[in-house]
């Protein structure tokens, strides 16, 4: 009798101790329907680098087809882990898993603080939900368009250049571009002057850093060919991803020539042979005049 009441004693502390041991806390997992599949993959991968750890891996999710990011540990010592996104009807599902058992959650906590944070995420009624901002109350539309065109006159331009590097490739080009040597540049202009500008994408060059030498950007084509060339080596098991569409998106996102008016925005991308680069210069010319103006952008 003594022997039996101390193996159910023994059954019963084993199973409290099975069920207390979680993979992850439950209160570090994110469940939101005001997530984009795009900004959940985004904001992890953005919450992995800020924790200074390295991506290892990403397949990015989309509606029904779950994503995982994974994440080395950092010399520091912060430990590594992966994230699971899933896109469902009823929203964007991230689950978190540090690496290795036993630890103090501090990936898990990590990833929800700063993709919360950075989505502007807060929870409501035991869900996450986008902070909505404050409403401001709005001008008369005369007054308005006064202070926009007071602003325009003397306003310039304004420019930002983004290389993205290694895994981030994919969650813009669907493959890892980094794997065929080409690192693409994100170029956003936007025109808060009164002048009308001619914008050439030949006429923005990067600095190779710690050297005089200038960089000039590769045509779409040469992009193409490189991937073309690393799926006819590689088959269709090539580990980079989905060339055929990255084909694709190469050329539909690269950065064209274009007439800025006053008040226009252009996005799209330059793509440069993968190396260390530290400053853009970017050259405009004034439609009026005739006259070129230059620009420095710091990376």
């Amino acid at each position: 009798m003594l022997a039996w009441r101390c193996a159910l004693r023994f059954c019963a502390s084993f199973l409290l101790v099975a069920a207390s041991c979680t993979p992850v806390s439950e209160s570090y997992q994110i469940h939101s329907e005001d997530l984009t599949c795009d900004e959940a993959n985004r904001a992890v991968y953005a919450a992995i680098e800020d924790m200074g750890l390295t991506v290892t891996s990403l397949e990015p999710a989309r509606p029904g087809h779950p994503g995982k990011i994974e994440a080395a540990g950092s010399e520091q010592g912060n430990p590594g882990g992966e994230v699971t996104i899933r896109c469902e009807a009823d929203g964007v599902h991230n689950q978190a898993n540090e690496a290795g058992a036993g630890g103090g959650h501090e990936f898990e906590r990590g990833i929800f603080l700063s993709v919360t944070g950075r989505t502007g995420l807060v929870s409501e009624g035991g869900r996450l939900r986008r902070r909505k901002p404050a409403v401001k109350p709005q001008a008369a539309t005369a007054a308005k368009g006064a202070r926009e065109a007071r602003r325009r006159s003397r306003g310039t331009v304004r420019l930002a250049l983004e290389p993205i590097r290694g895994f981030a490739t994919i969650l813009d080009f669907e493959a890892d571009l980094s794997a065929v040597g080409v690192l693409p540049v994100k170029v956003l202009v936007a025109n808060e002057s009164a002048r009308t500008y001619r914008m050439d994408p030949s006429d923005i060059v990067l600095r190779a850093a710690g050297t005089r030498r200038r960089v000039r950007a590769l045509s779409p084509q040469v992009v193409v060919e490189r991937l073309r060339r690393a799926k006819a080596r590689a088959g269709e098991q090539d580990g980079i991803g989905d060339i055929d569409t990255a084909v694709r998106l190469v050329v539909d996102r690269a950065l064209r020539p274009a007439k800025l008016r006053p008040g226009a925005r252009l996005e799209g991308f330059l793509y440069f042979d993968t190396g260390l680069y530290d400053r853009a210069r970017v050259t405009l010319t004034d439609v009026a005049t005739g006259e070129l103006e230059g620009f420095l952008v710091e990376f």
